[in-house]
């Protein structure tokens, strides 16, 4: 639960913060934790 809310937050703060470039980073870097936390 704990990492669905982190992924939540940092999903929010790209969003909020702007930048296609930024997005697709910040999914990437998403992508390497979560699958690296399983």
């Amino acid at each position: 639960k704990d990492l669905q809310a982190f992924a939540a937050n940092a999903v929010f703060v790209l969003r909020k913060t702007g930048g296609s470039l930024r997005l697709k980073a910040g999914s990437r870097f998403l992508s390497s934790f979560l699958s690296r936390e399983q």
